[in-house]
């Protein structure tokens, strides 16, 4: 099975986030369609690594804990944040 593994490293650093930082996001909608506004947005903004096996996830987990690339995760999620919160985010209520 063919996967971004970009994607699991956004959601995770989304998650903590906004575990991490709850009582700054309290006011912040932090549901599904919400959530799934700032992870397209990071996306968007980080280059795809594709894997198809185990020995590609490992890869991809040693990618990630280059500091330059965990910063440019963490900036693409503060960038989808600020998207949200910059829109509506009670629109789709």
């Amino acid at each position: 099975m063919v996967r971004n593994y970009t994607e699991t490293v956004a959601e995770n650093a989304l998650r903590d986030e906004l575990s991490h930082n709850a009582e700054k996001y309290r006011d912040m909608c932090q549901c599904s369609s919400c959530q799934a506004i700032i992870l397209s947005t990071a996306l968007n903004m980080l280059p795809p690594f594709y894997v198809s096996s185990k020995r590609g996830e490992v890869f991809g987990e040693y990618q990630d804990k280059n500091p330059q690339s965990h910063a440019d995760v963490s900036m693409a999620i503060m960038h989808g944040i600020n998207k949200l919160v910059e829109t509506d985010p009670h629109s789709h209520e």
